[in-house]
């Protein structure tokens, strides 16, 4: 030791007391252009597990299953085949249910390899499940410029594809509406048609049968009217001569019915004893008593 450096006295340290340099633990010095091929390097990768391996184990267990079971039933003292169809029964339902034989993951050991992989590889999916990861993620990929401006490029493309897919199908369901809407219009041109010709159609039938129908009857008159020409009674005239000193002392009428009668008397009888000239003006006017009776008379002298 000098300059004060190191031990005061090297007995009992297991040195020669000579300060020597620790060629272990010297600095490695990394040019720029290393530390920059530092990003480039690959991310790690999971081992993924071998499926057949995986297999293999669990066909295997299914075995020592099935050699238990073969053991067991011989202890017990029964026939080989009654031994085969259970030893068979067994296998063929634990290779039916082969996906409930894998292993616990508690009980794995350090030397399964391919089992603890397939655990690691099923929590890893499960943690990118829950911070909705993307199952194409890298990790370290967001400090990656040109990885960032590619996928940048690469979604725009995809974006730009999706919108014409989209103008496409907008074209071609603009272009189908078209064609529905001609058949629709077609389908109501020919319908009017139809319906144009079975009108037509009727109306030359309703004109055939009015040719060949003979002319309706002539229309009769109200009631009333009909009352009145059955139930008018005979017109009669009274007229008088100037020369005549009295108008005539009898008449004789004819009636439709006798329940009238008596005012048809009374009628004439004071008509009869009128004065000429009121009388004469009563037969120019031709004065006519309408009776509506019910049952025909025989005609009575007044």
């Amino acid at each position: 030791m000098y300059n004060g450096i190191g031990l005061t006295t090297p007995r009992g340290s297991g040195t020669n007391g000579y300060v020597v340099r620790n060629m272990s633990v010297l600095r490695s010095h990394q040019t720029a252009a290393e530390r920059a091929a530092a990003w480039d390097v690959a991310p790690p990768k999971h081992r993924e597990p071998d499926a057949e391996i995986l297999e293999h184990e669990r066909k295997r267990k299914v075995e020592v299953k099935c050699l238990e079971l073969q053991l067991e039933l011989e202890d017990k003292g029964l026939d080989e085949e009654k031994i085969e169809e259970e030893v068979d029964a067994l296998r063929q339902k634990l290779l039916a249910n082969l996906s409930s034989m894998a292993p616990d993951i508690r009980s794995l050991k350090p030397s399964d390899r391919h089992g603890i992989a397939a655990a690691k590889k099923e929590e890893l999916s499960k943690m990118a499940r829950a911070l909705g990861t993307r199952s194409d993620y890298t990790e370290g990929e967001a400090f990656d410029r040109e990885k960032q401006e590619e996928l940048k490029m690469r979604r725009m493309a995809e974006r730009e594809e999706r919108e014409r897919q989209r103008e496409e199908e907008r074209a071609k369901m603009q272009e189908q509406k078209e064609k529905w809407e001609a058949d629709r219009k077609e389908r109501d041109r020919l319908r009017r048609r139809e319906e144009d010709r079975r009108r037509k159609e009727r109306d030359e039938e309703m004109s055939r049968r009015e040719r060949g129908m003979p002319p309706p009857p002539v229309p009769g008159g109200r009631d009333r009217d009909r009352d009145y020409d059955r139930d008018r009674p005979t017109v009669v005239a009274l007229s008088h001569s100037s020369a005549g000193p009295s108008p005539p002392t009898s008449l004789q009428v004819s009636f439709a019915a006798a329940s009238r009668a008596p005012t048809l008397q009374l009628a004439f009888a004071v008509t009869s004893t009128l004065p000429p000239l009121r009388l004469r003006r009563a037969s120019v006017a031709r004065r006519t008593w309408r009776v509506a009776l019910t049952a025909p008379s025989p005609p009575e002298a007044c």
